[in-house]
């Protein structure tokens, strides 16, 4: 399939390079050689460079203004928050997916909202979503480590 890793027209690698070249210092050099990240951002955008470029640094922004990097690794999340939150990822499926666990039944919603400010209860959903994404990728580069078969 054209626009992937190991199938790209002349076109689609030269706006691979440009955007590379473009993100040079605004992205990690993991994801600046890392096709798969890449190329996922230009099929987004049918490799319209201008629109791709806009998109993914409204990304990086979004990371960079809520500290997306830090929040997992900060561990700070409150203790009421890890107590009460009805969900967490409990392992992995037959095909190394993250398994999420959500216990709808069991989500005190009101008492959550009075606990913490709104800001607050996305910065922790955030978390949520970023540890799920490190898990993604920590079991795709596990699983497909000796293969060619991505995992983005």
């Amino acid at each position: 399939m054209s626009g992937h890793v190991g199938n790209l027209s002349l076109t689609q690698q030269e706006t691979l390079d440009k955007l590379r070249q473009n993100f040079r210092n605004v992205l990690t050099q993991e994801e600046l050689e890392d096709d798969y990240y890449m190329l996922r951002w230009l099929r987004a955008r049918d490799f319209d460079l201008p629109k791709t470029e806009q998109m993914l640094r409204k990304h990086c922004r979004f990371r960079k203004e809520w500290k997306i990097n830090k929040i997992v690794e900060s561990n700070d999340i409150p203790e009421v928050w890890q107590k009460y939150f009805p969900g967490n990822f409990i392992g992995f499926d037959n095909e190394n997916a993250p398994i999420f666990l959500f216990h709808a039944g069991r989500f005190d919603l009101k008492g959550i909202y009075h606990a913490f400010q709104p800001e607050e209860l996305t910065k922790y959903s955030l978390a949520i979503a970023e540890q799920g994404t490190q898990l993604c990728k920590s079991q795709s580069k596990l699983v497909f480590s000796n293969t060619n078969v991505p995992y983005a």
